[in-house]
């Protein structure tokens, strides 16, 4: 059947499309918090949830003095990362077992880097790639949102958090795309995309990704 939409064009497309579980993939400053709040406020997807922040739901946490990532001792680096990892986990879960659909500002796959820094001579760290590909071929995102790097963020963390250099942001990207070319081998089934643009051109891009997949899957057409 052929499903059309009257009034409420934008917030009646999101409602006719089955759950869905969408995780934006990028490195530091390139835009995945702006486009999570554009995609939300132009599709109001019904019975769905933004996850922004792994560290919210559960709640103050202790995050090392310092004014990055870059200077935390390592030590320090892998209690944020290991934790960090668990309540994004945790709050991917949750929305699942509630039966919401969600768009996650990141992705289990964005901590693969990180964990590269501050465990590359530790055996956690290939501990710890299995995990979370072990948790991906039980929990697999429909979409896996890759925004490239476009432009130089212009924010009050671009000076800050050095992670969001361009050294650093350029290597993260690297680790990014090795990762995800990975992903296309084990675990096929999860779409990739890429995204460019305006956030609301990223927006849409993901929006009309959805209707396809819906398409495919259910035999529907959603306008």
């Amino acid at each position: 059947s052929r499903i059309r939409n009257t009034g409420r064009r934008k917030l009646m497309k999101l409602n006719n499309l089955k759950r869905f579980h969408i995780a934006l993939c990028g490195a530091g400053g390139t835009g995945k918090g702006t486009l999570l709040k554009a995609f939300s406020e132009l599709y109001k997807p019904s019975n769905y949830v933004q996850l922004s922040s792994p560290l919210k739901p559960i709640g103050t946490l202790f995050i090392p003095e310092s004014s990055s990532y870059a200077d935390m001792e390592m030590e320090n680096k892998k209690i944020f990362q290991y934790s960090a990892l668990a309540a994004q986990m945790n709050a991917e879960r949750t929305a699942r077992d509630n039966n919401l659909s969600f768009l996650s500002e990141r992705s289990v796959i964005d901590f693969i880097p990180y964990y590269y820094d501050a465990l590359a001579q530790d055996d956690y760290y290939l501990r710890y790639s299995k995990i979370i590909y072990k948790y991906l071929a039980e929990n697999p995102y429909d979409i896996l949102v890759y925004l490239p790097i476009e432009f130089d963020p212009h924010d009050e963390k671009a000076g800050q958090w050095k992670e969001r250099d361009t050294g650093k942001r350029m290597n993260t990207d690297e680790g990014l795309r090795n990762e995800l070319e990975k992903i296309r081998i084990k675990l096929p089934d999860i779409h990739i995309l890429e995204v460019r643009g305006t956030p609301e051109t990223r927006a849409k891009i993901i929006y009309e990704t959805l209707k396809e997949i819906d398409r495919q899957l259910y035999n529907r057409v959603v306008d």
